[in-house]
């Protein structure tokens, strides 16, 4: 009778410690490719369509003001600092969970009457100080777009003076794209500060047909590219077409968020500008004397 010999305890020992850690090491190569498979399939899942709508000249009046922030969608104020109402609106907005941008006057073409501004004349000191006391008007600033500025956003070395004031604050920029020849958003680029270009102005007609037909175009490039700035102002032309048109962009999964939310432009992208015509620039400045903005 042949006697079978058991392997010594200690060998039994090592081969399960051995299995244990082939084992192991089996689960951790799994979790890291069950990872990296989730991974991928995030980057190519395609990602819901957002649009920004930023409503300009807000401060002067605090019935418009406030019909704004009544809109029940997820629009952002931008206010004009050393107004009436700026920071009664402000405090208002922000008590209803709306973003709250700095509506910054800065130099224009034009030589009509405007209101306290950045401009070309300005040295560095004088330049930030006034910058300064804008931020420190206006409550709860997430960041900052142009008022104007047709002039002043094409000097490249006050538009660097302004990132970097904005870098220190942790603020964004938003170019209102009043000219073509901006510089805004290179500068931007430069300071490595989170920044955007306006796409469309919504009520350049201040007719509640034509403003809706330029929130299809927004809900379009949203859809086309991911996501869209609009800009308005609180005439009551905008707010109508507003109230009337947006509950359409969430029935089509676009979703109205805040500037902050929304992601770095791609460089390849062409943008569906809307660029002020001379007799566009007439228009709005006709309306500024109405509405004092």
């Amino acid at each position: 009778m042949t006697t079978v010999k058991k392997a010594p305890t200690s060998n039994r020992r090592q081969l399960s410690a051995s299995a244990l850690k082939l084992l192991a090491a089996i689960v951790t190569a799994l979790t890291l490719l069950v990872s990296a498979v989730y991974s991928i399939a995030e980057e190519i899942k395609p990602k819901r369509a957002i649009v920004s709508i930023i409503i300009d000249d807000i401060g002067y009046s605090l019935h418009s003001g406030q019909s704004v922030i009544d809109i029940p969608h997820n629009l952002t104020l931008a206010i004009i600092p050393f107004t009436p109402y700026g920071k009664q609106l402000a405090t208002i907005a922000h008590q209803s969970q709306r973003e709250i941008m700095l509506h910054a006057p800065m130099e224009t073409l034009s030589t009509d009457k405007w209101e306290q501004s950045l401009n070309t004349l300005m040295g560095k000191d004088e330049f930030t100080t006034l910058l300064q006391q804008m931020l420190l008007d206006i409550p709860y600033v997430s960041g900052l777009n142009n008022h104007g500025g047709s002039k002043l956003t094409q000097d490249r070395q006050r538009m660097n003076w302004l990132m970097l004031s904005l870098a220190r604050h942790q603020l964004y920029f938003v170019d209102s794209r009043t000219t073509a020849e901006t510089q805004a958003s290179t500068a931007a680029a430069q300071a490595a500060i989170p920044h955007h270009d306006r796409d469309i102005f919504l009520d350049n007609n201040r007719d509640t047909t034509a403003i809706i037909k330029q929130l299809d175009k927004l809900l379009a490039l949203a859809l086309r590219e991911g996501q869209a700035i609009g800009i308005g102002h609180p005439y009551p032309e905008t707010i109508q077409a507003l109230t009337q048109k947006l509950p359409e962009f969430r029935q089509k999964q676009v979703e109205i968020v805040k500037v902050s939310a929304l992601r770095a432009t791609p460089k390849h992208r062409i943008l569906d500008r809307v660029e002020l015509s001379e007799s566009q620039r007439k228009n709005i400045q006709n309306d500024q004397k109405t509405y004092g903005n």
